[in-house]
């Protein structure tokens, strides 16, 4: 990490980023349901099969596949459950001693949901920390290094509590918390060989080049090993290394090899195919709804990323020269690719015929991978915008503050519904949204209200901690 970005503000944003997820109190385990169990399965069996498993949730769980061989797997992606191992040994270790009922019964009896949320939110609240090291790393040594940590802690914050890193890859083990997470790393390595490639005395961070290439390839691979759309992302950085880091080519390969030829390898064994069938060509393509679905990602009321998450405007406001004056000139076209890879992720992302509005789910599910991309390129934005530099056009800086706060308000009121109150969760089934995606259009009984319509309607209490009819422990 970098010098300025010291152990001591790493960990302080890992813990009250960590705090706050952990004690958020709503639960998404539907999709991630069986991530638990398969690490269970790593563990003890040296397999992804749940065969041994024979609660009747996992008999009638939707997202259970049959393999080739007979065998019952996870649909989504496996690699997920390897950041649920630590909590596989953790409770095996306990129960040992003779504390708590170990990890075959917890997967097995389904009380899996706070062991997947607090995995969930440690791994998005690393993630929080090395966007503050990135967005302190890009800021130009020459301002004070007050200034550098107040402005990077701003975009961290933001991240963290007002977009969907909080109200949805914190909540559970799904494919996006690790997303993001090897998306940081990503943007990371990147960013530290751009800025090395001319400014190598300027740049105090990791030591050597070599890592910093093969962590790059590396991430790029494990990010993909997570959620299949982040293809995206493998061909932008792939593309940015042939053209921009081109010396570092052959290492980028060989660490992105290092990660897909064993993830291959499993997949092989346990699938009977590199690719399990959730990776395969024609799930994504121009459909019917394609248009609705484009509309649907960036603007509806239940899954609109610039509604629910308005302060990401400033990372598209972030490749203006006027708000780039803190940062390093080498990177501008750095965060082209990163916006670029934005565009890239939304028409992917409105891709699926079906289950294009992101089933039950709070809020702009599909978009939360390009976060780290907005809220980095966001930097200078901030930076720009904290600065108190005497100016002709004072007024209109004023103005334009005071919008940038309305929309961070309203990004963490929005958010913090999502992340505390269970009745927004509630909202997806009230009627049930899968049979009924007009409602991705309501704006008079909108998700991103919901929860403050449920404290006016029903109460506090039954806004924060009521129990939806399908939900899953």
């Amino acid at each position: 990490m970098t010098e300025g970005a010291s152990r001591r503000w790493l960990l302080g944003i890992f813990a009250v980023t960590f705090a706050t997820y952990a004690i958020s109190p709503v639960r998404q385990n539907y999709d991630s349901y069986l991530a638990f169990p398969t690490a269970q399965s790593i563990v003890h069996d040296g397999n992804l099969t749940i065969n041994e498993f024979d609660s009747p949730a996992f008999e009638g769980h939707g997202w259970t596949s049959i393999t080739d061989s007979g065998d019952r797997v996870n649909t989504y992606p496996w690699v997920p459950s390897l950041m649920l191992l630590p909590a596989v040994v953790a409770l095996d270790a306990f129960h040992a001693i003779g504390i708590g009922p170990g990890s075959f019964s917890v997967a097995n009896g389904g009380s899996m949901d706070v062991i997947q949320q607090l995995s969930a939110s440690m791994v998005v609240a690393l993630t929080v920390a090395l966007v503050f090291a990135i967005c302190f790393q890009r800021l130009r040594p020459t301002l004070t290094l007050r200034r550098r940590r107040r402005v990077a802690a701003l975009v961290a914050f933001g991240f963290a509590f007002g977009t969907a890193a909080w109200s949805t890859a914190s909540r559970a083990m799904w494919q996006h918390g690790p997303s993001l997470l090897y998306l940081a790393v990503a943007v990371y390595c990147a960013q530290q060989l751009r800025l090395r490639a001319r400014h190598a005395d300027l740049v105090l961070t990791l030591p050597g080049l070599n890592y910093q290439a093969l962590g790059l390839g590396a991430a790029v691979a494990a990010s993909y090993t997570c959620r299949p759309t982040d293809a995206v992302a493998v061909v932008g950085f792939s593309v940015f290394v042939i053209f921009r880091l081109r010396n570092h080519l052959w290492r980028y390969l060989a660490g992105a090899l290092a990660v897909a030829i064993p993830w291959l390898l499993v997949n092989l064994a346990t699938y009977g195919a590199a690719l399990p069938d959730y990776y395969r060509a024609g799930k994504v393509g121009v459909h019917d709804n394609y248009l609705r679905a484009l509309a649907t990602n960036m603007v509806s009321p239940a899954r609109g990323l610039l509604l629910f998450s308005p302060i990401v405007v400033l990372g598209a406001v972030g490749l203006a020269k006027r708000t780039r004056g803190g940062i390093s000139a080498d990177l501008f076209d750095f965060d082209r690719l990163l916006i670029a890879m934005c565009l890239g992720y939304l028409l992917v992302s409105s891709g699926p015929a079906e289950n294009w509005w992101a089933g039950h789910s709070f809020g702009p599910r599909f978009m939360s991978d390009t976060l780290v991309f907005l809220a980095v390129v966001a930097t200078g934005t901030v930076d720009a915008l904290v600065s108190r530099e005497k100016s002709d056009q004072a007024q209109a800086g004023r103005s334009v503050r005071i919008a940038a706060t309305i929309a961070l308000a309203w990004s963490l009121l929005v958010n913090v519904q999502g992340a505390t109150m269970r009745s927004t969760l509630c909202w997806n089934g009230d009627p049930d949204i899968d049979t009924h995606t007009s409602r991705l259009w309501d704006f008079r009984y909108s998700q991103m209200l919901s929860g403050l319509q449920a404290v006016a309607d029903d109460g506090v209490a039954d806004a924060f901690f009521t129990r939806c009819d399908t939900e899953v422990d």
